[in-house]
């Protein structure tokens, strides 16, 4: 998530776009959604880790600027998995797989997750982010896209992997390092939504009293 934030806001500043900052949240997770079809056969970490399953979508860049930063915001997921473990970049032509392997988790895997959370941290409040997040607007609502695909995400990898979530995330330091990051993350997007919906419900307290209102005697 932070990664993809990272490079969406990096070429936002190159192309002069404005990503939605719950798009630049969430699209560093497209690549995992082949968890979400796990219990029908497709196994993780193959076709949707690939650089020719997303290479169809390229030329849309040439179409729309603003779809540049969101593209590689996709795609550096293959090249930040290849840091810290192997990707078949080439499926289905090849089940060749590239990479560094600095292993899951590890102390290269701890610094890059840990150094990209304060990177994306720090962008996000000197940009406004944070402070449109968290304050009552309508648009925090959506929050609750990046906060979904993280937490469905999460409890589906430690089913695929057979472990319990909780003993595993917290079974080492470096584990627990990188958990505590998850969470902090979470919390932060679940009281954007809730935010969200306080504007909503403000929203709609306000239609309700503009409305008019007829007395069933006249």
């Amino acid at each position: 998530m932070v990664l993809g934030y990272l490079t969406v806001r990096a070429l936002d500043r190159v192309f002069k776009t404005r990503t939605r900052t719950w798009v630049a949240l969430t699209v560093g997770m497209i690549p995992d959604v082949d968890l979400l079809f796990t219990p029908w056969g497709m196994v993780h970490h193959t076709y949707t880790h690939s650089i020719l399953f997303w290479l169809p979508l390229a030329p849309l860049m040439l179409i729309s600027i603003p779809f540049i930063p969101i593209y590689f915001g996709i795609v550096q997921h293959m090249f930040d998995d290849a840091l810290v473990g192997t990707v078949p970049i080439l499926l289905p032509l090849s089940a060749m797989q590239v990479g560094i392997n600095l292993g899951v988790p590890s102390a290269a895997d701890t610094l890059l997750e840990g150094g990209a959370f304060i990177a994306a941290a720090l962008i996000a409040y000197r940009n406004g982010d944070v402070a449109k997040l968290m304050s009552v607007r309508a648009d925090s609502f959506w929050s609750i896209i990046p906060l979904a695909a993280l937490s469905s995400m999460t409890f589906i990898a430690s089913r695929e992997f057979k472990v319990t979530l909780v003993n595993y995330a917290f079974s080492s330091r470096n584990l627990t390092l990188i958990s505590l990051g998850h969470l902090l993350i979470a919390a932060f997007l679940l009281a954007s939504s809730i935010q969200g919906v306080r504007a909503l419900s403000r929203r709609r307290r306000k239609i309700d009293q503009a409305s008019p209102r007829y007395d069933m005697g006249d």
